[in-house]
């Protein structure tokens, strides 16, 4: 199943809902840019990637959320996910980055915790 991504702007905080397989030739690479073109005039203090309906990621998929960390960065942005499954984690564990990329439970939570991810 191809990626399917939505953007939106909540209370200033742009969330980016995935749905599919998060890996290398399922539509991947419109997730960066199609957000960096989503974003251009947007007033945004945040990024929230939703990964509820994502089964699955591989080392690309790993690839496009450290960009997208990178845009928030740039920006000074916070960036929070919200409900990656146990794969993900386990993946984001190995390679360390739970340690730079917040993960909630929920978008709700992920929503009500970001202001309190330190901007870097």
């Amino acid at each position: 199943m191809a990626l399917q991504i939505s953007r939106r702007i909540d209370s200033g905080i742009c969330v980016i809902q995935l749905s599919g397989r998060l890996i290398l030739g399922h539509g991947l690479t419109t997730l960066t840019t199609g957000t960096e073109s989503f974003l251009v005039g947007r007033p945004v203090s945040g990024l929230v990637v939703n990964l509820i309906e994502v089964s699955d990621m591989d080392s690309a998929g790993l690839g496009e959320l450290m960009h997208l960390y990178r845009i928030a960065t740039s920006r000074s942005w916070p960036l929070a996910l919200a409900g990656a499954n146990q794969r993900i984690r386990e993946i984001l564990g190995i390679t360390h980055l739970d340690t730079i990329l917040k993960v909630f439970e929920t978008e709700q939570e992920a929503m009500s915790g970001i202001g309190d991810i330190a901007a870097p």
